[in-house]
């Protein structure tokens, strides 16, 4: 599906009817001053996001500052954003969304702007809001970005009987422990074994890339099904070494993101896919600069319809050839021809 479609569908769903000022107006005024607090760089969601405000001519200047994963920088970056003056703020992702808001418990100083979380997993279980009505907190809204993992597990079970699950996470992410935590939660109910195995960190105390050969080792030892990949930044930093390891020692990878599909040879996924999810913060951060909508009143929003895609050269090499009941509606990745 192309982008320009992906944006022709936000528009169509997301929109309504429009109550900005015109053109002239918000000329007259100048631009809205946003501020985009990243994690790891302008990708696909921050690129939807900027797209939404230029498909609606509505006049915008972003400016970004990008952590590099990097928490000691994150920290002076929130300080500087503080020290700004701004008309919104995007954070994006679990990380960087707690440093710059906190929790529902223990809030951190304001921003000085309202502010739009985006890309988080789960802002609820991770106290940044309080429930899909709302964030109940003053000057705070944001989205749900990623499929729920029940929904990711049926997938799986829908390409090949799963009963044991490989995860690799990094303990240095809020959003890869409470990955975790959620699917031991699952595990009973959902009948299937977790086998859990923390990225080593390196002398630095950081998540080591060198390790991806030996954390894939050990799930293999275990004899895993599938590998699942939730939510964590390193796993997709790093996301071609992980899925080529994973492939080479036989293990298909399921995700729930579009990157290891795209960009790495993970086997299959259900996502949303990440520049619809920048178009839906998009859409909030509109009704809240535009509109003068306060953001507490807007609900965590999520996306209703996900695309299952399947990485076709993955599904060779492994020899898994998809079922038929699965190809019907998949959207079939093939690097050499692209998605269709």
């Amino acid at each position: 599906m192309t982008k320009a479609l992906l944006v022709a569908l936000a528009l169509l769903f997301f929109a309504g009817p429009c109550r900005a000022a015109s053109p002239d107006a918000v000329a007259s005024e100048g631009p809205k001053r946003v501020m985009m607090l990243l994690w790891r760089g302008c990708e696909e969601l921050c690129q939807g996001f900027q797209s939404w405000f230029e498909r609606r001519h509505l006049a915008v200047a972003f400016e970004m500052r990008d952590a590099k994963q990097d928490r000691r920088r994150l920290a002076e970056l929130v300080e500087e954003v503080r020290d700004g003056e701004w008309d919104l703020v995007l954070t994006w992702g679990t990380t960087v969304s707690l440093a710059a808001l906190g929790t529902l418990s223990v809030p951190a100083q304001p921003l000085g702007a309202p502010a739009v979380f985006a890309n988080v997993t789960d802002p609820i279980g991770s106290g940044l809001a309080a429930g899909p009505q709302g964030s109940g907190r003053a000057g705070v809204a944001g989205s749900m970005s990623v499929v729920p993992d029940d929904v990711q597990i049926n997938a799986i079970r829908r390409y090949r009987p799963m009963r044991r699950l490989g995860v690799a996470f990094n303990t240095d992410e809020p959003n890869s422990i409470d990955n975790v935590k959620r699917l031991r939660a699952l595990a009973g109910p959902m009948d299937f074994e977790l086998v859990e195995v923390p990225i080593p960190a390196d002398a630095s105390g950081r998540p080591d890339p060198a390790s991806i050969p030996e954390v894939i080792g050990r799930l293999a030892e275990a004899k895993v099904d599938f590998v699942y990949i939730g939510s964590s930044s390193f796993l997709l930093s790093h996301v071609t070494a992980f899925t080529e390891a994973a492939v080479a020692a036989g293990l298909p990878v399921a995700a729930a993101g579009e990157v290891p599909i795209r960009q790495g040879t993970g086997l299959l996924g259900v996502v949303s896919p990440n520049f619809v999810v920048g178009l839906l913060a998009g859409s909030q951060a509109e009704k809240i600069l535009f509109e003068g909508v306060s953001p507490e009143d807007l609900p965590v929003a999520g996306l209703k319809d996900y695309a299952y895609l399947i990485n076709i050269e993955t599904a060779k090499r492994l020899r898994l050839a998809p079922p038929m009941s699965l190809l019907r509606n998949a959207v079939i990745v093939n690097k050499d021809q692209g998605a269709r």
